[in-house]
């Protein structure tokens, strides 16, 4: 993963991101953008030639800036410096839904192509909760305001931009109702996007406030039920460490 954005603007109440930043501050890294940046991609020069027989997917990201013209070209750049290095597999980009393309579906499709044909596989961008109440909760900024309905006519662009599965999204499991959370997966693989179900799990002090809302017995019928919408839409599975699957 090229993390070159150590800090997200928006922060949200579940999120890791401040642990990356703590560690760099702890360790004496530089916690400069324009830094990270630059490190990474003298990274994909050096190393981009040999990406090929090591990863099957590079991603670039996680958190997003307040400036969406150096947030697409940071992307961009990079995505192309690894596709002319002669990496051949999969570039994954995540980050927030920026405030412009929000509403403005020429822009957003032109942003998504823009990404695309830098040599972007696949666009992620987390809904992490369902419900409006909870978002707005948990959920800091712009980004908070957003609803699973006005998500859906993003993937649906996404989708078209990149593919089936070439649009992603995190859903935290755990962090509201069960329901709320399969129902999310399933809206979401009904329109060709691959769902990855993140069990919340605290490890930064601002997480800890948040309740886990599931007990054992709900937290394993949930990932029965997700495996079960995997089997259905023949999804492909996102496997990590905190991962529903």
């Amino acid at each position: 993963m090229f993390d070159y954005h150590v800090y997200c603007c928006y922060s949200c109440e579940f999120c890791f991101k401040e642990n990356e930043w703590e560690a760099l501050a702890i360790q004496g890294g530089d916690t400069n953008y324009k830094a990270n940046f630059q490190e990474c991609l003298n990274y994909a020069d050096r190393n981009g030639h040999m990406f090929d027989d090591k990863y099957d997917i590079v991603w670039l990201c996680t958190g997003s800036i307040k400036d969406e013209k150096t947030e697409l070209d940071r992307h961009s750049t990079i995505s192309r410096r690894l596709r002319e290095a002669g990496y051949t597999k999969n570039i994954y980009v995540s980050q927030v839904v920026p405030p412009s393309i929000r509403n403005d579906r020429d822009k957003r499709r032109n942003y998504l192509s823009v990404l695309r044909d830098a040599g972007v596989s696949r666009f992620n961008t987390g809904v992490d909760i369902v419900d409006a109440g909870m978002r707005r909760k948990y959920i800091r900024g712009l980004k908070g305001e957003y609803t699973l309905e006005e998500y859906m006519p993003i993937f649906t662009d996404a989708v078209d931009v990149f593919g089936r599965f070439g649009a992603g999204s995190c859903l935290l499991a755990g962090i509201e109702a069960a329901e709320n959370t399969i129902n999310g997966l399933e809206e979401l693989a009904k329109i060709g996007v691959a769902p990855a179900p993140t069990v919340l799990t605290p490890f930064v002090v601002k997480q800890m406030g948040i309740p886990f809302s599931f007990d054992l017995e709900e937290l394993i019928d949930t990932h029965v039920r997700f495996n079960n919408i995997v089997a259905r839409y023949e999804l492909p599975v996102f496997s990590g460490v905190f991962s529903l699957a």
